[in-house]
């Protein structure tokens, strides 16, 4: 199964840490990003086609899904945005489905981080008293992009707190910068995740 990543255009802007948290002018581009990843074709079925089916609001989370048009099969994933006044986007976070069984679950929480990160110090993810230490995988023209596996103990931390904290180390190495975001929504909107 894919992963399934949602590109908001209209308010999806690359931009730097110094420029949301120093003041900086914000970057005119908007992201590109892919809306699905399909299966590679075989010679007997053509790749599949996603289309937008619906949408459903869980307080501050939110959840999209596309609807396969060759299998008619689902895939929803769970968002929330934090923009900065202007409506550029700081973070997005996307709860997904990875499609590999495991112990604990399938899911996984991928961030959507701002450029101007110390990509050595990776993020680090805090929920209460835990906290998880994600890599910075990758870096487009919208940002970088960080995930980890949602475990059990990670699950009922996301589903039981109210807020949550992803840090993130500035590009001089100097300034911790702390970016909460609202849980309020999750525990009811991750249920409906495929």
């Amino acid at each position: 199964m894919g992963l399934l990543c949602f590109g908001v255009a209209s308010s999806s802007f690359g931009f730097n840490l110094d420029e949301v948290f120093g003041g900086g002018k914000p970057a005119s581009a908007p992201a590109v990003e892919s809306n699905v990843e399909s299966k590679p074709a075989t010679k007997a079925t053509a790749p599949e086609q996603y289309k937008f089916s619906r949408s459903e609001a869980h307080q501050q989370w939110v959840l999209k899904c596309v609807k396969g048009q060759n299998s008619g099969r689902e895939k929803c994933n769970l968002i929330h945005q934090i923009n900065n006044k202007q409506g550029q986007q700081i973070v997005k976070i996307e709860v997904l489905q990875t499609g590999k069984e495991t112990a604990d679950n399938n899911k996984q929480i991928l961030f959507h981080l701002p450029l101007g990160t110390w990509l050595p110090a990776g993020a680090v993810l805090k929920v209460g008293d835990m906290e998880e230490r994600m890599s910075i995988q990758i870096c487009l023209p919208a940002g970088c992009q960080a995930r980890t596996n949602i475990g059990m103990n990670l699950h009922q931390a996301l589903s039981r707190g109210s807020k949550g904290v992803v840090q993130l180390l500035n590009q001089n190495q100097r300034q911790k910068i702390n970016i909460e975001f609202s849980l309020m929504g999750y525990a009811k909107g991750v249920e409906g995740v495929l």
